[in-house]
């Protein structure tokens, strides 16, 4: 089936977007957001940029360089290039490359400046992502 992206925008507008109709009740069960997800017909939009502007960035460093928030951060980063959110997943990308260069660093010193700069491209993220949501939401 091709997509149609006028009647998305149309649906998106008057909110149809993430309501699951009765046809779609009868052909698939449908779930919130969850990162890694891939774009498919029922992909959820608004949950994916919910996620990123409700995310809690850990003030402790060693739980920003934890291998599980990592990967956590690559799969977002993944589900937003996969549905072409480019712009917003531009951030998170910068903001992974930082994290995953201070983890490989032997001086202390410059790790935490890349883990607090890193901190900074995850805020810019989450601030895209709540402005693209607040967008789409009018």
């Amino acid at each position: 089936m091709k997509f149609n992206a006028h009647k998305w925008i149309k649906d998106f507008k008057y909110s149809k977007v993430n309501k699951v109709t009765s046809h779609q009740k009868k052909t698939s069960i449908r779930e919130a957001f969850a990162p890694g997800d891939k774009w498919s017909n029922e992909f959820d939009y608004v949950g994916m940029l919910r996620f990123s502007a409700e995310m809690e960035i850990p003030e402790d460093l060693s739980q920003l360089s934890d291998p599980a928030f990592i990967q956590i951060l690559k799969d977002l980063f993944e589900s937003y290039t996969d549905v072409n959110y480019h712009t917003e997943a531009q951030d998170l990308g910068i903001a992974i490359d930082w994290i995953e260069d201070a983890v490989e660093r032997d001086d202390v010193q410059k790790m935490r400046m890349e883990l607090d700069r890193s901190t900074d491209y995850l805020e810019s993220h989450k601030k895209a992502a709540a402005k693209t949501l607040k967008d789409i939401q009018r």
